[in-house]
């Protein structure tokens, strides 16, 4: 996969998934834009978790250079991922927010979902 292509593929409900096994990790949803990019902003989930930053794409599917398989440092992945318009979930919330909505996310209703 060239550098520039989005890994698009499941961080939605791979970000459900790990929160219902770390309660203490919180699930973002948001836009974001390829590190070093001028495209429009996708959307996308993701987890921090100790200060950690994991998606689908940095975990699963290889991506991320030395991040890969252990996650950016939160401070590291902001500034290259440029979130925005993110909402976060605990537990409970993404729980009660995954029956409500019958689907992975995006759950702001404003994004199409894509992967």
């Amino acid at each position: 996969m060239a550098r520039k292509e989005k890994a698009v593929g499941d961080c939605f409900r791979w970000a459900y998934t790990y929160i219902k096994k770390h309660p203490t990790a919180l699930l973002h949803q948001g836009l974001v834009r390829l590190p070093f990019s001028t495209e429009k902003p996708f959307a996308h989930g993701w987890i921090v978790h100790n200060g950690i930053v994991k998606d689908w794409q940095t975990m699963v599917a290889g991506f991320g250079g030395k991040y890969r398989g252990v996650g950016y440092p939160e401070a590291v992945w902001n500034e290259l991922w440029q979130p925005e318009h993110v909402r976060s979930f605990n537990q409970t919330d993404a729980m009660v927010t995954l029956a409500r909505q019958g689907h992975y996310g995006p759950w702001d209703g404003q994004h199409k979902v894509w992967g």
